[in-house]
């Protein structure tokens, strides 16, 4: 069974909305002359009315195959977007660690220094900053 694709459905409604001013033209002459009761004059009105609401619903079909059309992409972008999130928390880690790496690089520099200057008090705060890093971890 064949599906009506979006270009199917647009088509049709197109040929529907030429259609209908057509028919209603000939309905009004066709009772003006006198060839048409009042009865038919009003069931020929209510197919008007119909074929103008298949063009409705021809609309709706339209509408749902743009939304179906739209779904893979969006699903590929909000993968994409949770990758990116991840990748994004990978790096702040890297960073992170970048940090303490240097952070015990300087320690171990104030140390080596603090040794032959004999000066402690810089290598306190070192292990402050240190301890500081590690507790943000």
């Amino acid at each position: 069974m064949n599906t009506m694709t979006r270009s199917d459905a647009k088509d049709l409604a197109q040929k529907i909305l030429n259609l209908v001013p057509f028919l209603q033209q000939k309905r009004y002459e066709l009772f003006n002359q006198g060839e048409l009761t009042p009865e038919e004059f009003l069931v020929i009105a209510r197919y008007e009315r119909r074929l103008l609401e298949f063009v409705d619903d021809l609309s709706l079909i339209i509408f749902q195959q743009i939304l179906t059309d739209l779904e893979a992409p969006a699903t590929r972008l909000q993968k994409s977007i949770q990758e990116a999130q991840k990748a994004i928390q990978r790096v702040k880690k890297t960073n992170k660690l970048i940090d303490i790496v240097k952070c015990v690089v300087n320690l171990a520099g104030a140390v080596i220094l603090a040794v032959k200057l004999g000066t402690p008090a810089t290598l306190i705060n070192l292990v402050n900053q240190l301890d500081n890093l590690l507790m943000t971890v």
